[in-house]
Order: C-alpha cells, then sequence, then structure tokens
C-alpha cells in the first residue's frame, strides 16, 4: 500500500538530497522543539527528534529555530494519519498525509522537518504534489467497524384470539375460545411477553348409572410469561404461569325433583408450563400454537345431594390437565 502526503515537491526533493550526502561537517542545530502526539506503536518523540538532528546535521547549513507539533491517529480506511504543523521564522504551515505503516510514516515526518528546520530554498513553491511513501509491509489494523444492523430494542401492545381444547378438567374433551393481551419486547433474536387473558369452554354433561347428573361449565383465566427465540419467520420459546379455574354446574336432573349439585370448592389454581411457537405472517399477525400442561392445586368433588339419602359422587377433575391453543396474534407495534 502506498501513502498520499500533501507536500512541496522542491520541499522534498530538498529532504531527499539531504538523507543521499555524506557528512561535510557538524553542524550542532539549534532548538528544534518538537510535540510528538502519537501511539506508542508509532515511535517515540526522542526517535523523532534523533532522525531530525542526523539529517540536519548532514546539511552543513546553519539552523533556524523550529517548533512543530505532530498528531497520529488511525486512518478512516486503516492505516494512519499524520498532521503536522510547522513553525519556523518567517513560515508556518500545516501538511497532512497517510501511511499504511508507522515506521514509515515516523521516516516521513522526520524528513519533513528536517526540510523545514534547513529552510526551504522557493519562497511560494506550486500546489502540492503527491508524493509516494514506500512503507514496510503494512500491519494489521483493527478499525472498530458498526455493526450491520442496530439491535434496537422494540416494545408494544398485542391481542390474541384462538380457538382451545381443553383435557381432563371438564367430564370430556371440551372445545372454547381464548383471548389474551399482553406486552411484547422485541430485541432480536429474543422477544419477551408477558399476557393477561381468559379462556371460557363448552359446556360438558356427566350423568350416574342411576340417572343423576348435570352440566359443567369452566372458565379459565391466566396470566403467562414467555421467552422465545426468533429465527427468520419463526418463533419459539417456553411460557410459565398460572390459572384460576372457575367451575358450575347447572341443570341438574335425576330420578325425583329434590335434587342438586353442590361443588366443593368451585374456584382454584393451577400451575401451567407452555410451549410457544408461532409463524409470522406479516410484520404485525403472526399464526401461534401453544400446548400447556396445567397441574391444579385443589380437585374440588360435585356431589349430588338428594333430600333424604345420602350425597351422591358426580364428578372430580383428574390430577392434572392439557390444553391446546391455535390462534393469531396481533403486535401493534
Amino acid at each position: 500500500m502506498t501513502a498520499a502526503c500533501r507536500a512541496r515537491g522542491p520541499a522534498w526533493a530538498l529532504g531527499l538530497s539531504l538523507l543521499a550526502r555524506s557528512a561535510w561537517g557538524t553542524t550542532e542545530p539549534a532548538s528544534i522543539d518538537i510535540e510528538w502526539n502519537a501511539p506508542q506503536a508509532c515511535g517515540s518523540r526522542e526517535q523523532v527528534v534523533d532522525q531530525v538532528t542526523a539529517i540536519v546535521g548532514q546539511s552543513g547549513a546553519p539552523v533556524p529555530p523550529m517548533t512543530a507539533r505532530v498528531t497520529v491517529t488511525p486512518g478512516a480506511e486503516g492505516g494512519w494519519h499524520a498532521t503536522v504543523d510547522i513553525r519556523t521564522a518567517p513560515l508556518e504551515e500545516m501538511r497532512s498525509f497517510d501511511s499504511a505503516d508507522c515506521d514509515a510514516l515516523t521516516s516521513a515526518v522526520a524528513v519533513i522537518l528536517a526540510v523545514a528546520a534547513a529552510g526551504d530554498p522557493v519562497d511560494r513553491p506550486p500546489e502540492p504534489e503527491h508524493a509516494v511513501v514506500s512503507p514496510a509491509p503494512p500491519r494489521r489494523v483493527d478499525v472498530a467497524k458498526p455493526p450491520k444492523h442496530e439491535k434496537r430494542a422494540l416494545s408494544g401492545p398485542e391481542l390474541t384470539m384462538g380457538g382451545t381444547l381443553n383435557f381432563n378438567l371438564l367430564p370430556s374433551v371440551a372445545p372454547g375460545g381464548e383471548m389474551t393481551v399482553g406486552w411484547t419486547t422485541r430485541r432480536r433474536p429474543w422477544n419477551v411477553r408477558a399476557t393477561l387473558g381468559a379462556a371460557l369452554f363448552a359446556p360438558e354433561s356427566r350423568t350416574l348409572p342411576t340417572g343423576e347428573g348435570a352440566t359443567f361449565w369452566l372458565a379459565s383465566p391466566a396470566a403467562r410469561v414467555c421467552g422465545t427465540r426468533v429465527i427468520d419467520r419463526v418463533e419459539l420459546g417456553p411460557c410459565l404461569g398460572a390459572e384460576v379455574e372457575v367451575m358450575w354446574a347447572a341443570g341438574v336432573h335425576g330420578p325425583g325433583p329434590a335434587f342438586q349439585a353442590t361443588p366443593r370448592p368451585t374456584v382454584w389454581w393451577a400451575g401451567a408450563a407452555s410451549l410457544f411457537a408461532s409463524y409470522a405472517a406479516s410484520p404485525r399477525l403472526r399464526l401461534f400454537l401453544r400446548a400447556d400442561a396445567m397441574v391444579p392445586a385443589a380437585r374440588p368433588t360435585f356431589v349430588v345431594s338428594r333430600t333424604v339419602e345420602a350425597p351422591l359422587f358426580l364428578y372430580r377433575p383428574d390430577p392434572w390437565a392439557a390444553r391446546t391453543t391455535l390462534g393469531a396474534e396481533m403486535l401493534f407495534f
């Protein structure tokens, strides 16, 4: 890689000639004040002063006082960028150039300062020409690059509606409907959502061989928190939550008129673990499938009370239950 340098042609010619000359004599240079601001990899101020002194000492010409400030920073496209602010009587000028290698850059700075210290024979040279600095093999420079995609979190409300099937809470498999509202935070590739909702199931009946029976209804308010991974249009992950199961009996019937169903109790709660999967049909609409497993904290017992004889056991939910829900999810952000 080559480096482009904004330096005047006559000045460079003088610098290169100074490097090539043999020592005509040793002239102690006047005060050369150099401020060196550069990374450690690009050498030190003392190294630059030694190179400038060596070059100026070969010229055999009187050296006027000079002050210079050199700043080296990483280049925009890799490599290094140097700015040189030189002040000698009566001149004041600034030069800048780029190099892929710090050693080549340091040598180029020393030549520029030596030329300025020895005096530029041309009062006002023409427009700067591009000179070529031949660097050593370039070193790899790690330049921080911005991420291709900004991982900005998006948050907003959601609404889901779906059909569901309940197993083991009612006397038989019961279809129903579910609706939830929630809040989703999306930070690819992860989604976190919290929802509140309720499901209502179609009534299911239970009748004893003796003729007594009733119809059972179930409503299930629930809260869940889900953490899911997004892979392209597919989203998959677990959920944890709890449900409040509300069950009641109606339509009690039997061989005589004096019968009623007695629930003990009718309200209980259950822990729930779920597996959630969805497919993005559009940026705001997803089709989802959720499978739930519930473990009730209590199991109510339903009996049929009779006026004279002991109550008859009618129904009690199983110690575990399952549910599947298929529906659509709408995002409002």
